[in-house]
């Protein structure tokens, strides 16, 4: 079965917009790569609808056959690119998540014109989303959720001046400087890559190597692992980028036996994970992001994972907990991506109502997405931490305070 599908190709665009490139096995310093924008697209058909629960939005003002505790509900606005070729398949499983938010917690279905969420569907063209959020603000919406992609929430940062607390499920480019309104939440590989170099750094473990592909997002991954573990006070002893060949792994693993470090990260996915693990030290202590986690307990496979550790969401890690079993699994999600992007959706709608009150200063959530607080503009995201212990992936006791 293939382990890698389309979809995480497609949630690494969207969250770097990077290009693949070749490289081989040689320890060097990691570089920065560029990072080309999304394309553009053209306006869907004026007469493009969906069913539910990919509805058009509502006429702005449709109350009727809303019950009185709905009416007295914050008015949510929903902006994703459902209408993308490109990012459709990832907005549509937010957006269910979100939904499914919503009648879990107001106890009936959502139903277009008799809700205070209105969906807002657009193209990926940043011209198209920022109109519909223009409109969403117009329509007298409380607070607006989205939009989904990089150049998207950056071009509408750059806007500044925003009239409603806005929660952007994705990061805004480093230059960019966000209006007072506008909160970040995304599944941001490098925020998880920071918390481990965090996590597995301590004074009796201050020298790591870092093993990557050389793909944009691993590189980008092992850059925001290096920056966290040298700040910590840590050293990168070398950055590896071996061939996927049989001599050049062996060579990897020779190197690292020789001189070995207190901590290996693996910058890359679930397939490079699985090639490379078995050529390092029994004994090594391995870090990894949630990429190598596939949701499934496929014992065969994640055996070539032994001790790797690794911070997931709850809702992948922790499905049986209570806070998580309350809502539904979504009928068609086929990969962890899948899962990962309907949790999303569950927690932008759950703080959505929380900013709904204005522009808090603190902000705690036990989301299945992770523990989640403030910090400045920022939705951050803090994960349980797992090892895969004889194929299966088990959720470790936090480390002690």
């Amino acid at each position: 079965m293939q382990r890698l599908p389309f979809l995480v190709m497609l949630v690494a665009w969207l969250l770097t917009g990077c290009a693949a490139t070749a490289t081989t096995f040689s320890p060097a310093p990691a570089t920065r790569s560029a990072q080309p924008g999304q394309p553009a697209e053209p306006a869907p058909p004026a007469a493009q609808t969906r069913a539910y629960p990919f509805s058009p939005a509502p006429m702005p003002g449709t109350a009727a056959g809303m019950s009185p505790a709905l009416q007295a509900r914050p008015k949510v606005a929903l902006l994703l690119p459902v209408q993308s070729k490109t990012f459709g398949l990832a907005a549509s499983l937010v957006e269910q998540g979100f939904l499914a938010a919503y009648t879990q917690d107001t106890g009936v279905p959502f139903v277009a014109g008799h809700s205070p969420v209105r969906v807002y569907p657009t193209d990926a063209d940043v011209t198209h989303i920022l109109a519909a959020y223009r409109q969403a603000v117009q329509d007298g919406n409380d607070v607006v959720v989205g939009p989904l992609t990089r150049d998207a929430v950056t071009a509408l940062a750059a806007t500044g001046q925003l009239a409603v607390p806005t929660l952007a499920l994705n990061v805004a480019d480093a230059d960019s400087t966000p209006d007072p309104h506008l909160y970040f939440f995304s599944l941001s590989t490098d925020a998880e890559a920071r918390a481990i170099a965090r996590l597995a750094y301590s004074p009796e473990h201050r020298e790591a190597v870092i093993i990557s592909s050389g793909q944009p997002l691993a590189h980008r991954v092992a850059e925001s692992f290096a920056q966290a573990w040298t700040a910590a006070g840590g050293r990168i002893e070398a950055h590896y980028r071996p061939a996927n060949s049989p001599s050049a792994l062996v060579a990897l693993g020779r190197a690292i036996a020789q001189n070995p470090p207190d901590v290996i990260f693996l910058a890359d996915g679930l397939a490079q994970a699985q090639l490379v693990r078995p050529y390092l030290p029994v004994s090594a202590r391995i870090y990894a992001t949630s990429q190598v986690n596939s949701g499934q307990a496929d014992t065969t496979e994640d055996f070539n994972l032994e001790g790797v550790r690794f911070l997931d969401m709850p809702w992948l890690l922790q499905p049986n907990a209570p806070s998580v079993a309350i809502y539904p699994r979504p009928a068609n999600a086929q990969t962890a991506d899948q899962e990962r992007l309907y949790a999303l959706g569950i927690d932008a709608y759950r703080l959505a109502q929380m900013l709904a009150s204005g522009s808090p200063t603190e902000l705690h959530l036990a989301g299945v997405t992770g523990d989640i607080s403030l910090h400045g503009q920022r939705i951050v995201r803090h994960l349980p931490q797992a090892q895969f212990q004889q194929g299966q992936a088990v959720v470790l006791a936090p480390p002690a305070s």
